[in-house]
C-alpha cells in the first residue's frame, strides 16, 4: 500500500490526555468479490507512520490492538483487479479508534458508504460526516469529473477557472457545516479535527484562536491539541503586525540571505517550490507585480521547499518562469528551517513585509497582491 493514501485524511490526527492502555478492535463486513483484497489501517502519530492491515476472509476483516488515546485513522480497501494493465480499486474511509469494538459494514457491496458502529466518539463523527456528506460528494464528483477531461481541456484556462470557482463553493459550504458542528459541540473530541480542517494550511490566528479556546478543556489536552496550539502560536507571531520572524538560508550562488537584509523595502517572503503546481501558477502573477513596483520600493523573497535532491528543478523552474528576485533554499522539502520557522503547512503562502520588518498582509494572491501594493506604493 503507497504511503500516498495518508493524504487522503481530513485533517491531523486526533488525541486526547493520556489515559489507562485500553483495547480496540475493529470488525469488519466488505460484502461479497473481496477476498483477495486486504484493509491497510494508517495514521500518523509522534512522526511516524503507523500502519496495520488485514487479509479479508469471506468478506469479513479483524484488526485489534492496544491504545491510550482515541485517534482519527484511515482504512483503505484495495480489490486487486484482474487486468494487471488497471490498478488496484482502492475505496477509503475514516473511523475513530476507540475503546470496544467498532463494526464496519458495507453497504450495497460499496465500502466507502460503510455503516461504522462504536463508541460515543465514532457516532459524533458520523453525525459531522453526514453534515458534510453534500459536500464531500459534490467534490468526489468534481474531481472525478475533472480527471476524465482531455489534458487539453484540463490545461485550458476557462476549465480550470470553471473548476476552481465550483471547489471554492463546494469548500466554503463545507466550512459553514465543520464551523455550526465546533460551535455546537465544544465537548465532542470530533471538534477538534474539524477546526483543525476549518482552519486550513495557513491559520487565521484571529479567527482560529477563539474557536480553539472554546472547546472544552479536556479537548484541549490531547496531543494533537497540543500540536495545534504550537501552530497557532506560531500564526500568532507571524501575523499581521508583528515582526516578521528572521532567518537565513543560502541563495543559488550559496550566499546566506537574511530576511532582514531587506529592511526598507516592502518584501514578499514567498514559500513556493518547483513541484508545486499552484505555486507555478502564481508565479506569473509575481513576476507581473516585481515588474511593476520593483522601482518603487518592493522585491521578492522566494524561498522554496524543494528537495534535497532537486537542486537542478529547482534552478530550471527559477529560469523558467523567470524569477528574477533573490531565491534561497536549504533544500530540506517540508523540513525547510524558515518553513517550519513560519508554520507553512501548505503552499503557495505568503508573507507581505513593510519596511519596517512588520507583516503587512498574508496570502496575497493574482490581483490582491497587485491591489495591496497599488495602495501602498502608488501614491
Amino acid at each position: 500500500m503507497k504511503k500516498v493514501f495518508l493524504l487522503l485524511l481530513l485533517g491531523p490526527s486526533l488525541t486526547v490526555c493520556a489515559q489507562k492502555s485500553w483495547q480496540y478492535k475493529i470488525k469488519g463486513n466488505v460484502g461479497t468479490g473481496h477476498d483477495s483484497s486486504k484493509v491497510v489501517m494508517q495514521f500518523p502519530e509522534d512522526g511516524k507512520l503507523v500502519e496495520d492491515s488485514a487479509m479479508i476472509q469471506n468478506g469479513m476483516f479483524e484488526l485489534k490492538g492496544n491504545r491510550s488515546e482515541p485517534i482519527k485513522v484511515f482504512l483503505a480497501l484495495t480489490s486487486k483487479s484482474k487486468d494487471a494493465n488497471k490498478r488496484a480499486a482502492v475505496e477509503v474511509i475514516n473511523l475513530y479508534l476507540e475503546p470496544g469494538v467498532i463494526t464496519v459494514t458495507s453497504v450495497n457491496n460499496s465500502f466507502r458508504a460503510a455503516e461504522i458502529k462504536g463508541g460515543p466518539v465514532n457516532k459524533d463523527y458520523t453525525v459531522l460526516s453526514r453534515l458534510i456528506k453534500p459536500q464531500t460528494d459534490q467534490l468526489r464528483q468534481l474531481m472525478k469529473d475533472y480527471a476524465a477531461l482531455s489534458d487539453a481541456d484540463k490545461k485550458d484556462p476557462a476549465v480550470k477557472a470553471s473548476r476552481d470557482s465550483a471547489l471554492g463553493k463546494i469548500r466554503a459550504a463545507k466550512n459553514e457545516q465543520l464551523k455550526d458542528y465546533i460551535i455546537k459541540n465544544p465537548r465532542s473530541l470530533v471538534s477538534l479535527d474539524a477546526l483543525i480542517e476549518y482552519a486550513g494550511g495557513a491559520l487565521d490566528y484571529s479567527t482560529i484562536h477563539p474557536m480553539f479556546e472554546a472547546l472544552s478543556a479536556n479537548v484541549r489536552k490531547g496531543k494533537a491539541a497540543k500540536t495545534f496550539a504550537g501552530r497557532l502560536e506560531i500564526a500568532r507571531k507571524t501575523g499581521i503586525g508583528q515582526i516578521a520572524p528572521d532567518f537565513a538560508q543560502a541563495d543559488t550562488s550559496g550566499t546566506m540571505i537574511r530576511l532582514s537584509s531587506f529592511r526598507g523595502k516592502y518584501v514578499l517572503l514567498d514559500f513556493w517550490a518547483s513541484w508545486c503546481v499552484p505555486c507555478r501558477a502564481e508565479n506569473p502573477h509575481v513576476v507581473k507585480a516585481f515588474q511593476q513596483y520593483k522601482d518603487k520600493g518592493f522585491t521578492v523573497l522566494g524561498v522554496s521547499l524543494d528537495k534535497p535532491d532537486a537542486r537542478d528543478r529547482w534552478l530550471k523552474a527559477i529560469a523558467d518562469d523567470q524569477l528574477t528576485w533573490t531565491q534561497v533554499s536549504d533544500l530540506k522539502f517540508w523540513n525547510n528551517e524558515a518553513a517550519k520557522l513560519y508554520g507553512i503547512q501548505a503552499i503557495p503562502q505568503n508573507y507581505l513585509i513593510g519596511p519596517d520588518g512588520k507583516v503587512v498582509a498574508q496570502n496575497l494572491r493574482g490581483d490582491a497582491l497587485h491591489q495591496q501594493l497599488k495602495a501602498l506604493l502608488d501614491k
